[in-house]
């Protein structure tokens, strides 16, 4: 069955090719298994009217990607997708596929192929959603209309600006989430049930043209290049080659699983914060450096307030826990 409503200035339907062949149909996934794993999935074609006969509708047929093999986009059971046939009086003409059909960004992890899927469409069962790029606590978590990007069904996305490259996973916060931190429920979109994260999100920001040096004075130049921002709750930095301690990082299912993250987490060495060593060995090489005492076998004099004592005092009363990070592990 071909799309109803779409005309071309000679009356014939838009949609269907000159043999009468509809070239164009919709379609319900009914299958993704493909055991030669050809992308091939199992569709059941859709008529737009309900009261349609034509004998094509409900009929499931095999359809193959429109997409090359580098993108990974997979239609989920029950989603819509829209059918492109090869123009031939040929009853078993090959079919492809472009899917799945969603009409706004919150419905990219499930769009329902009888509500959502075609609202944005002229035969559309239902009015669209609220635009989320419009709403206040969800801004910033969609790409804009410049920028290039790869969404993922949920929570993630890649995004390519003019100088500017951003992957970032928990974009978003949904009060189901584990990770939710919220403190109360007015900070949700009271229409769309959710919000840009802005206490737990990771992301990786290269940026371009960017300012990379501080100016001590006014008069000093401006230096610009790149700069890469690596944010996160935890950040682990793990090598495979001579690590110690070593760790599962190539898990065939998940790379590094639940528990292996758990042992990183406790076993992996945490950063050294560079200035708080510093700070802490110039005191060392104050105190050691002038130091004396009293008498042959005793330790250093570090009473009175001499450059000498007052340096092994702070050295003694360094907490050297500030020297380590608490949030960023290496091995």
């Amino acid at each position: 069955m071909y799309f109803n409503g779409k005309y071309t200035r000679s009356g014939g339907n838009a949609y269907q090719g000159p043999n009468g062949i509809p070239l164009i149909r919709r379609g319900i996934v009914t299958s993704i298994v493909d055991k030669d794993d050809a992308g091939r999935i199992q569709v059941r074609i859709q008529g737009t009217d309900k009261d349609d006969n034509d004998d094509n509708t409900n009929k499931t047929i095999i359809a193959f990607p429109m997409l090359p093999k580098h993108l990974n986009i997979v239609p989920k059971l029950e989603e819509a997708v829209l059918l492109f046939s090869f123009n031939s009086d040929d009853k078993t003409i090959d079919t492809m596929y472009m899917g799945p059909i969603v009409s706004q960004p919150q419905d990219l992890y499930d769009a329902d192929h009888q509500l959502e899927a075609w609202n944005a469409f002229s035969f559309g069962s239902r009015k669209l959603g609220p635009a989320p790029t419009q709403r206040r606590k969800i801004k910033g978590g969609y790409p804009d209309k410049a920028d290039i990007a790869i969404q993922g069904r949920k929570n993630s996305d890649l995004i390519l600006k003019d100088d500017e490259v951003l992957i970032r996973a928990g974009k978003f916060v949904f009060p189901e989430d584990n990770a939710n931190n919220s403190r109360s429920d007015d900070e949700f979109d009271n229409k769309l049930n959710y919000k840009f994260n802005s206490r737990t999100q990771g992301f990786i920001q290269v940026k371009y043209n960017a300012q990379i040096n501080v100016p001590e004075d006014e008069n000093d130049s401006k230096e610009f290049g790149t700069i890469t921002n690596v944010v996160s709750n935890k950040i682990n930095l793990l090598t495979h080659k001579e690590g110690e301690p070593r760790f599962n990082l190539t898990n065939q299912d998940n790379l590094i699983s639940d528990k292996e993250m758990q042992r990183i987490l406790e076993e992996a060495h945490p950063l050294v914060f560079g200035d708080k060593l510093l700070e802490f060995l110039e005191l060392v090489k104050v105190a050691v450096g002038n130091h004396n005492h009293k008498y042959p076998g005793l330790p250093a004099h570090s009473e009175g307030q001499s450059d000498a004592a007052v340096a092994i005092q702070n050295m003694n009363e360094y907490d050297l826990a500030q020297i380590l990070s608490k949030n960023i592990r290496i091995n």
